[in-house]
């Protein structure tokens, strides 16, 4: 039996195929969609008393905006050097001496918006899946790596 690797046609190309995907899962656009966002929050903190005390006494309506801003961010961080500027600069607010954003709650997260994104896309799949975790990847290794100060 041959093997596959993430380099497959099968799959596709996972950091080209996110938009569309992103794009399926908010209903056909890239417009804010209050559902995707809310639903990503309610796992997302169900999941994880620690995040939801990170969240206490945060505006969630300011919060679901500026999530809905960062997907697109991660998407564009290998590709644009603003989202890049933009993701160091997330990543030190919630670093150690900001936020104080533990990097195991980066995974937490990206897991909420992998089910958030199945929940919302009824042809999600493996090779969505993978798009969606490739194309996260790198801002939120950014993001763990920027924890601790220099």
């Amino acid at each position: 039996m041959p093997t596959t690797t993430c380099a497959t046609t099968a799959l596709g190309d996972p950091i080209t195929d996110f938009r569309d995907h992103f794009r399926r899962a908010l209903g056909g656009s890239d417009a804010y969609n209050e559902a995707f966002v809310s639903h990503f929050y309610r796992v997302f903190l169900d999941r994880s008393p620690e995040a939801a005390a990170h969240f206490r006494h945060t505006d969630m309506s300011t919060q679901k905006t500026a999530l809905f801003d960062s997907l697109l961010l991660m998407a564009e961080f290998p590709h644009s050097a603003l989202a890049r500027a933009r993701i160091l600069a997330l990543g030190e607010r919630h670093g150690r001496t900001g936020l104080d954003i533990r990097p195991a709650l980066y995974d937490l997260w990206l897991e909420a918006l992998i089910d958030t994104a199945r929940h919302f896309d009824a042809q999600f799949d493996r090779a969505v899946e993978l798009s969606w975790r490739v194309s996260m990847a790198p801002g939120i290794t950014c993001m763990k790596q920027l924890y601790e100060p220099l």
